[in-house]
This record gives structure tokens, sequence and C-alpha cells, in this order.
């Protein structure tokens, strides 16, 4: 069975720039994308992370993106979740 988890990517930008940041990120499908007025977020699935930094990259408001990938305790509780799920 493999596991799937999001990759969570932290955005900075400046306060124009969620427009841009929304219709950068338009074409790519399955992404969770939070904005507010300077910080925001996309959880997207790991197999399209290159192509959701590459958009990003593509908007000059975007002035710092952290990347955090599933730590162990991630993977440990989807694991259990998907467990007691079968069950």
């Amino acid at each position: 069975e493999t596991l799937t988890l999001p990759v969570h990517i932290r955005l900075h930008y400046t306060p124009a720039g969620a427009d841009n940041i929304r219709t950068a990120l338009a074409g790519i499908p399955d992404c969770t994308l939070r904005l507010d007025s300077s910080e925001g977020s996309v959880a997207c699935a790991r197999s399209q992370k290159m192509e959701v930094l590459t958009a990003l990259t593509s908007v000059p408001a975007v002035v710092d993106v952290q990347i955090r990938e599933p730590s162990l305790e991630d993977v440990y509780l989807g694991y259990v979740d998907s467990v007691s799920a079968e069950n």
C-alpha cells in the first residue's frame, strides 16, 4: 500500500500578489490554496511539487517560499489512519 501525503508550501508575498498566485496555479489540479493579505500556503501531491514551484517563480510578488515535506510523524499518523479506515 502506498501512502500519499501532501507537500506543504508556505508563501510570503506582497499584498497585491494573491490574484497573480491564483492565476499561476489555476492550471494545476488538486492543489489546495489558502491565501490571505501577504501569506498563504499550497498543499499538493509530491509529484506536483516542481510544477507548483515553477509556477510560483513566474510570480514577481512572491518574496519567500518554504517547503515542508511530510515528517515521520505525518507518515505514521497517515498509516494509522489508513489502517483504521480499512477495519
